[in-house]
């Protein structure tokens, strides 16, 4: 489902729900991107923190350079499941209106031609 939002200065953005492969692929930065500033920040702060935990806990250093690895993919999986629901709940703090939910990505695109035209 792909959602459209509206601010009556900021125009429109559209979200989908589900997982987002840019946020697995770029994690934190994509946070940043999408300024979602306090997700991101957490995030980075959580990552940093478990890494340096497994250094210091693990004293094998293969074995905490796997460690550190497993718990960045599993944060970047974790991003990747919750990052749209994080955005619209900022798009809606941040003033924006649901306009419409739509079946694919092209319907939505069309719902906002439609309401710029009108």
């Amino acid at each position: 489902m792909w959602h459209v939002y509206k601010h009556s200065l900021k125009g429109f953005e559209i979200v989908k729900d589900g997982f987002n492969l840019w946020a697995l692929l770029f994690g934190v930065l994509y946070l940043f991107y999408k300024r979602l500033w306090k997700h991101g920040l957490l995030l980075a702060l959580c990552f940093l923190s478990l890494s340096i935990l497994a250094e210091v806990a693990i004293p094998d250093r293969y074995n905490a350079e796997l460690a550190v690895s497993i718990i960045q993919l599993g944060g970047s999986i974790f991003m990747a499941i919750y990052v749209n629901e994080w955005r619209k709940e900022y798009l809606i703090k941040s003033g924006y209106q649901l306009v419409g939910s739509y079946n694919s990505k092209e319907k939505a695109r069309q719902a906002i031609k439609d309401l710029q035209s009108s």
